[in-house]
């Protein structure tokens, strides 16, 4: 800073700006050199084109010059939601198995008893049936004796 002597900022976009603009930071800048750059802050981040004083406004003495805080200025319109190409899925339709499909069913759930070794009982337990009509409605699970 031209005005604080040994202090030094980093070079970043916004730090000389923003010291420049506070009294307490920058106590030995000129009033003119505040206002300017309070005003590149409010144009840089949104502010009001009118709060912004002109090139050929008087300047403003140190008392009425206000810092401005670049974080409370700062104000990002809310991202609008990217609308997904796929549906909620509500409802869905439960064709009937084919007979090849309910056979392939059928072996495949013999697979399973036989090879964790359970009892084909297990077959008509009332638990399995409701599983498995959530799973597929259109399925009903095989006796033992059809297994």
């Amino acid at each position: 800073c031209r005005y604080c002597p040994g202090v030094v900022l980093e070079h970043r976009e916004n730090h000389l700006i923003i010291h420049l603009s506070k009294v307490e930071t920058c106590p030995n800048a000129p009033p003119s050199v505040r206002v300017k750059a309070a005003s590149l802050l409010m144009t840089k981040y949104g502010a009001n084109e009118e709060s912004a004083p002109a090139s050929g406004a008087p300047v403003l003495a140190e008392s009425q010059v206000t810092a401005v805080n670049p974080d409370a200025v700062v104000e990002q319109p809310p991202k609008k939601a990217k609308l997904s190409k796929q549906q909620s899925l509500n409802l869905f339709v439960d064709r009937p198995m084919s007979t090849s499909e309910v056979q392939q069913a059928n072996l495949s759930f013999l697979q399973y008893l036989v090879n964790s070794q359970l009892a084909f009982r297990t077959a008509e337990d009332p638990f399995l049936a409701d599983w498995a009509y959530k799973l597929r409605p259109s399925y009903d699970v095989p006796s033992r004796f059809v297994l």
